[in-house]
């Protein structure tokens, strides 16, 4: 477990970037015209915890996976919809890498704080 606690740090942050960029697709995906506000509030949450998850805070990754969780059942209720797209199951896969990396950071972080 001690050789993986140098790669939790990028890992998160990477899958949280990976979610945004997934977001952001699946806003210019949608019938639907872009809508910045919308982006925005789907954004802001891991924009939040983002500066947090790269320093190191084990408060950070506990926070994210938390929020993750809202991430987590729009994807299951989307879904679950009749007209199911290919980046909703990205938007899954994504949710859940992100709160196993987020368990596993504020887990080893306790264990050996960084300074």
């Amino acid at each position: 477990m001690l050789k993986l606690a140098p790669l939790i740090k990028p890992l998160t942050a990477g899958a949280i970037l990976g979610l945004l960029a997934a977001l952001s697709s699946y806003q210019l995906l949608s019938a639907a015209k872009f809508n910045p506000a919308v982006f925005t509030l789907q954004a802001l949450p891991l924009l939040l915890v983002l500066p947090g998850i790269v320093k190191g805070h084990r408060r950070a990754y506990q926070w994210c996976g938390f929020i993750i969780l809202l991430y987590f059942v729009r994807s299951i209720i989307l879904l679950s919809s009749a007209k199911v797209v290919w980046i909703d199951y990205v938007l899954l896969v994504a949710s859940v890498v992100i709160f196993v990396l987020s368990l596993l950071g504020s887990r080893l972080l306790v264990a050996h704080p960084t300074p």
